[in-house]
């Protein structure tokens, strides 16, 4: 007669309606505690892998109306005027200026530059940096003409000087998604988005940190001061890259005037 009783030494197998066997239940006290370990580290991995969606703001709750200069620095923007409540004095402040979408507002600035002007848009902004989106059609800038006749007032007056020139590491950036339209608007995941915006005319600016871990940006021009496009950047954007240029405060802003043929792909 054959013996029907479990040999021990035989592989444990498990009934689900049974008691478990002792093997397996001090494995499974073993693995559950590892693999809930090995998640949570992994969680921890990815969180600190993902790039800072930022702090960021487009409000879209109502158009705003801005007054100020319209200049082309090389990209259109506004120098709007504000007064300095602790000496009241007359400062300027910059606001960038985009259309709707991934297009630039070239178009509508440039035919104003120089004149006063009154625009409706949406802002964005981000760090103390703001930018305007415009609304509607042409009629979303216009020039603001004196109808009492009197001679039209001159713009203001810009102080530029430069920093001197510096190697520094980042990545190019489009603005308006940066500044508030995506979070995060920066890295490789974008870099397809951001590099239509730059094409389609949305200011490019170039993202890196200080000694202390404190983000810095500044506008991105070519070595002449002009549109940065006309350089041959575009293939980096996004990219973590090491790039040589002079650094010049324009008022209120900083510029990097980056030279393409210093430009480093670093590994990401």
């Amino acid at each position: 007669m054959s013996d029907n009783t479990p040999s021990q030494d035989k592989d444990a197998f498990y009934v689900g309606y049974l008691k478990a066997p002792r093997r397996i239940t001090l494995f499974s006290m073993v693995l559950i505690p590892v693999l809930i370990a090995i998640g949570i580290a992994s969680a921890a991995i990815v969180g600190s892998g993902r790039t800072d969606p930022g702090m960021g703001v487009w409000d879209l709750s109502e158009p705003v109306e801005i007054v100020g200069w319209a200049e082309m620095a090389p990209y259109p923007i506004l120098r709007v005027r504000k007064i300095d409540q602790a000496s009241l004095a007359t400062e300027y402040e910059t606001v960038f200026v985009v259309s709707e979408g991934k297009i630039g507002a070239m178009d509508r600035i440039a035919p104003l530059a120089g004149k006063e002007v009154h625009a409706t848009g949406f802002l964005i902004e981000r760090d103390g940096l703001r930018m305007l989106e415009l609304v509607g059609g042409l009629d979303a800038v216009e020039e603001i003409l004196d109808v009492r006749g009197q001679p039209p007032a001159l713009p203001p007056t810009v102080e530029k000087a430069s920093l001197g020139a510096y190697t520094l590491k980042g990545q190019i950036i489009d603005s308006k998604c940066y500044l508030g339209v995506m979070k995060p608007g920066e890295g490789k995941p974008h870099k397809s988005c951001a590099t239509l915006c730059i094409l389609g005319g949305i200011p490019p600016m170039f993202m890196t940190q200080n000694a202390d871990g404190e983000r810095m940006v500044y506008l991105v021009t070519g070595p002449d001061g002009a549109s940065a496009v006309q350089t041959g950047m575009t293939e980096y954007i996004a990219d973590w890259i090491e790039v040589t240029g002079e650094i010049e405060t324009q008022g209120d802003i900083a510029v990097f005037k980056i030279d393409d043929k210093t430009i480093r792909r670093l590994a990401s």
